[in-house]
């Protein structure tokens, strides 16, 4: 799981604030679930495109900054 200090949010947190699962945050954003788990769990960083998108699909609560972080520190 994506561990964001500083007030961010991380991307499960995000939806398990707002009730969000993972498939239906995916098909938001034209992903699949599985990948969404995978950033979730730190095996896997978005690129730089879908970083964006999860910061624009959460209003900026995730930002592309912070899921870049989170990689670089897991």
């Amino acid at each position: 799981m994506l561990c964001i200090s500083g007030g961010m949010k991380s991307l499960s947190q995000y939806r398990a604030d707002n009730a969000i699962s993972q498939r239906a945050f995916a098909e938001r954003l034209g992903v699949s679930q599985s990948l969404i788990s995978r950033i979730e769990h730190g095996t896997v960083s978005p690129s730089l495109s879908l970083a964006v998108k999860i910061e624009f699909a959460t209003e900026g609560n995730v930002t592309a900054v912070s899921l870049a972080q989170a990689k670089d520190a897991a």
